[in-house]
Order: structure tokens, then sequence, then C-alpha cells
């Protein structure tokens, strides 16, 4: 057995242990590649670095939110039941819902949520490829917030807006979809609008969402004035798609110290949950 890993490859083809015979076996004539020993002291030394960002500590000094186009919440809400990581938010803005009038409220629940606001697309002859769910963990969110959910009749970009000074002192939160194919011009018209009814009354907010619009190499310059106008900043850099864009995007107000964000990774929709972590 002069060729390296020999002994492997023969006995890789027993199917069974039962089907395993070693006749006049010596340990000694086995050969293993040098690279080989080099590369699993190496690994031995180095372990493999966790890529997948765990929610869970920033969950537990932070007010924690995510966004997500689940792309059919119809087809994937018991994928999204399995979601631990991604379930560790307080609240969650599910895009993309599919979801029709006539659907069932129950088919939509969530373990240790309440459905704060659900906002079905219109639509006669097909599941609506739009629709935003807003679920909440935390009762006084329900008990103390107002929400208010409004649908663009020229675009069709959904906005839903919550007040969220229960948990963060004049804070509001808005969760923001924006159907392909909407000029980026014409959605910070409609963010503008939003914009100044909801910084009158409340100095902070966070607003996230899938905004259709490619900030992979730079945010485009309609979205570039509307951080101007607002003194807003944008926290995504890394893809949210399966095919390197960046399209689901995260804006805040709240000093750099105050908020975290990032990108999760999802097996049912090729866009990537978005999150953010306050500090309380």
């Amino acid at each position: 057995m002069a060729q390296h890993h020999l002994v492997y490859v023969a006995l890789s083809r027993a199917k069974t242990l039962g089907g395993l015979h070693l006749l006049d076996f010596d340990p000694n004539k086995i050969r293993v590649s040098p690279d080989v020993k080099t590369e699993m002291e190496r690994l031995r030394k180095k372990p493999i670095e966790w890529c997948v960002s765990d929610l869970q500590q920033f969950a537990s000094i932070g007010f924690l939110i995510g966004f997500h186009n689940s792309r059919s919440l119809h087809k994937h809400i018991r994928d999204l039941r399995l979601e631990r990581n991604l379930l560790r938010a307080e609240m969650l803005f599910i895009f993309e819902s599919w979801e029709q009038e006539q659907d069932e409220p129950q088919h939509y629940s969530l373990p240790e949520f309440k459905v704060l606001e659900r906002n079905p697309a219109p639509t006669k002859t097909h599941r609506p490829h739009a629709g935003t769910i807003l679920y909440i963990r935390d009762d006084s969110l329900l008990s103390t917030s107002n929400t208010a959910t409004s649908r663009s009749c020229n675009h069709s970009i959904e906005v839903t807006v919550l007040d969220a000074s229960s948990r963060i002192a004049g804070l509001s939160v808005v969760g923001v979809y924006c159907p392909p194919g909407v000029k980026t011009s014409a959605l910070r018209t409609e963010l503008e609008t939003i914009l100044h009814k909801v910084l009158a009354s409340h100095p902070y907010v966070v607003m996230g969402g899938d905004f259709n619009s490619d900030a992979s190499d730079r945010l485009p310059k309609p979205l570039k004035q509307l951080c101007q106008e607002f003194s807003l900043r944008q926290l995504i850099t890394e893809p949210t798609t399966d095919y390197g864009s960046v399209l689901d995007l995260i804006f805040t107000n709240l000093p750099e110290s105050a908020i975290l964000g990032g990108v999760l990774e999802s097996w049912y929709s090729d866009h990537k949950p978005c999150w953010v972590s306050i500090s309380v």
C-alpha cells in the first residue's frame, strides 16, 4: 500500500459492518499524505469561526427589531416559526406576506407573538406579491402604542408606523415595502411625507424594510437626499439578497452608540432578514 489513503478507499466500499472483513491487516503499512497531516493539525489549532449572527446577545441587552421580505409568508409561515434567531426580536415586520383578506388569521400566528397590524394587498385573481404583517412580543407595545398603515394609491408602497415610546422614549418605528419597478424618486416623495409626520411628534426614528433600491455600490441619490434632509444614516452595507444586491435597508437618526444593525441568513427566502438592536 505505497499510495496514500488506499486503506480509507478500500474500507469505504463496505456498506455494512457485517460485510467488512480485514485479513492480514498491517497498520504500519497505512500511508497518510503529509499535506493531510498538516491540515488536520491546523484545524485542531484553529476551529471554524461561527459566521451566522446570534441575536441572543443583543436581545438580552437591547430592544431588538427585525425586518424581512419573506417572499410569501402564506407559504413559509412554518419556516418562520422555526426561525429561532429572528424570533428573538421584540418587533418583527414581515413583507410580501402574500396574504388575502379571506385567509384565516390563525394561519399567520407565531408562538409568543401577537399580530399588531395586518395589511393584505387587494386582489381578486391571485395571491398578491405584497402585504405587510407586524408582530410584537412586548405587551406594553400592544397596550400603549399607536399604529398607522398606509398604501400609496399611485405606487402601492406599503408603510407601517409604530409608536414605540413605551420601549424607547421618543421612538417611532417605520416598516417600508416598495414594490419592484417604482422609481426611487417616487419612493423618496412618499417617505418624505411619512417622515415629516413622524418626526413632528417623535424625535427618533428607525425605518427599515425592502426598498427595492440597490445600495450595493452607493446609496441611490434620492435616498441620499432623504438622509441629508432628515439627518438619517443607513446601517446595512452587506448583501441582503442571494444575488448580491442590497435592497433591504435600515435608516435611523439615533446616535451611533445607541444602535447596532446587521443581516441574517434565510433558507426559505432569497431576501435576508435585517435587524437592529437599540440600547435601553
